[in-house]
């Protein structure tokens, strides 16, 4: 497990994704949701729903709260894997200053934990984590640090 000694103050969160939507027959897309959630100490809490970010867009949200752990969680079933190509969390409004020393935590397996999630962490948008599930049944897939 993690040992969480402190909360850290997210006030932004940047991510560049990519998915195939479930029901995406009719190649315009379908739900693109995902939720942004925090640990509270002893649960997950929904601190946003995000119901219509495009594939290949840059996202920006802005918040103020201290919790111990963050993540993105996919909202709706994926017909693929989730490929998250950068997520940061900030820690100020104007979502320029990173917040440092975070552990990753995703729905994969604890060996992908060293290589293959560090890849969303890494800043590059040439590097990409791509979620273990394929097809990704809503709530399933995530990503997020531990501070």
């Amino acid at each position: 497990g993690y040992s969480m000694s402190q909360d850290a103050d997210v006030s932004c969160v940047r991510i560049f994704h990519t998915h195939v939507p479930a029901d995406d027959s009719n190649g315009i897309g379908g739900d693109r949701g995902f939720a942004l959630e925090a640990w509270d100490g002893t649960a997950w809490t929904r601190l946003q729903l995000f119901p219509t970010i495009d594939n290949g867009d840059w996202f920006v949200w802005a918040n103020e709260s201290q919790w111990s752990m963050w993540r993105i969680v996919n909202e709706d079933t994926i017909e693929r894997a989730w490929a998250v190509y950068t997520l940061t969390f900030m820690s100020d409004p104007a979502c320029v200053v990173p917040i440092e020393g975070g552990k990753p935590l995703s729905s994969d397996g604890p060996d992908r934990l060293d290589v293959e999630v560090q890849k969303a962490f890494d800043r590059s948008a040439e590097t990409v984590w791509i979620s273990e599930c394929s097809p990704c049944f809503a709530g399933k897939a995530y990503i997020g640090q531990v501070f």
